[in-house]
């Protein structure tokens, strides 16, 4: 698979790329969609469930850093998840909002401007 989109965390130190390799618009297939996380010392993926507003990995990850930037960018999906009751799906809940891959990035763009200009004004 191809990535054609990349974007820089600094907050966590890491890259993530991903490719817009489905239709999108209102007639949107959601489906699982993959992540590649890199950084100078690790790579691995993690992968986005928009049937069930899911994240997971496709590995077990030893090495703490990678552990790290896991943890992180799952807390971030949980954040976005928890903003909209729409999301919630399962145990009495049947949301019609998916996290879909692009919503997921354009979190993580807004959260990594808001860590900027937090940095900016210490």
């Amino acid at each position: 698979m191809s990535f054609t989109n990349t974007l820089y965390l600094p907050s966590i130190g890491v890259n993530i790329s991903w490719s817009i390799s489905r239709p999108t618009g209102p007639n949107e297939i959601k489906t699982l969609r993959r992540l590649l996380v890199t950084s100078k010392d690790f790579d691995f993926s993690l992968y986005i469930d928009e049937r069930f507003n899911t994240i997971g990995c496709d590995s077990i990850i030893d090495d703490s850093m990678e552990h790290v930037a896991k943890i992180e960018l799952v807390k971030k999906f949980n954040e976005l998840y928890q903003s909209d009751i729409r999301y919630r799906r399962g145990d009495g809940y049947e949301g019609d909002l998916s996290i879909t891959l692009e919503k997921f990035i354009e979190y993580l763009k807004i959260e990594e401007r808001n860590y900027k200009l937090n940095n900016i004004l210490k």
